[in-house]
């Protein structure tokens, strides 16, 4: 399974550059923060218009509409693009974080691949589950990461949580305790950097896996945003789902209300 994440930057005029990239890399999946929305169509769609082999399945989901300091207007958005046939997705406001301007919201994703020999996509093949987040880059933020896996835990089978933690590392690995019994990370599987604006977050964008997958590679690519895009190479063939279900109990969220 090949997985993409990319924070677009609200504002982005770069969507050739990327759809030329996404065709490049032909992941699975992609997952977008900062997708901006207006006139009528998201930047999401866009870049799949332009792109020469574009993803079955576009969904976004809007988060918020707010006013800048010098005056604009945004809307913005989260989106997944899969080559699955279907994209069911349920967005999920975070906890708020003190001085954060900004709706946090989270995208849980169902992603189904159908029997294409069957009559009105009636047999579904594949099914896979995903959380596209984009946290707030505030102190706090992780209460915003305990909701995401509290929802994981009460209506899915252990989901891929991707996308921009806005954590340094340090911070995140002190969440450990909360998915660690679970999940694997990509950043304890390989050092690399996402966000070349500052050395303390540079790698804050992550992509946390159920243990019975492995990361295989991760590769970024800069030049397409203020964040590098994220590729990242996961072997899924020995997953089972039901390895990993009810992974954090009651009791242990109870002892666990802050860092």
């Amino acid at each position: 399974m090949r997985l993409i994440s990319l924070n677009l930057q609200i504002g982005n005029t770069q969507l050739q550059k990327i759809a030329d990239f996404l065709d490049a890399q032909n992941a699975d999946h992609v997952f977008l923060q900062e997708v901006l929305m207006s006139d009528g169509t998201d930047a999401a769609k866009r870049i799949n218009d332009l792109m020469k082999n574009p993803y079955i399945s576009v969904k976004t989901d809007k988060i918020e509409t707010y006013m800048t300091s010098n005056g604009d207007t945004y809307t913005q958005g989260m989106s997944v693009l899969s080559r699955g046939n279907d994209i069911v997705t349920e967005p999920v406001e975070l906890p708020n974080v003190v001085d954060d301007k900004h709706t946090r919201m989270a995208q849980f994703a169902r992603v189904d691949y159908f029997c294409e020999s069957c009559p009105e996509h009636a047999h579904t093949m594949d099914s896979y589950d995903f959380v596209n987040v984009h946290f707030a880059n505030r102190p706090g933020n992780v209460t915003q990461l305990r909701r995401v896996l509290e929802n994981a835990d009460e209506n899915y089978s252990c989901p891929i949580i991707i996308g921009d933690f806005n954590m340094s590392k340090q911070m995140f690995y002190e969440t450990k305790r909360w998915w660690g019994k679970a999940y694997e990370s990509s950043v304890e599987f390989m050092n690399y950097v996402s966000f070349p604006g500052s050395e303390e977050f540079s790698q804050i964008d992550i992509c946390l896996i159920p243990r019975g997958m492995k990361f295989q590679n991760i590769t970024t690519f800069e030049g397409l945003s203020d964040h590098n895009a994220v590729l990242y190479e996961i072997d899924d063939s020995k997953f089972s789902p039901d390895d990993t279900m009810n992974y954090i109990y009651p009791n242990e969220w109870a002892e666990s209300k802050s860092l």
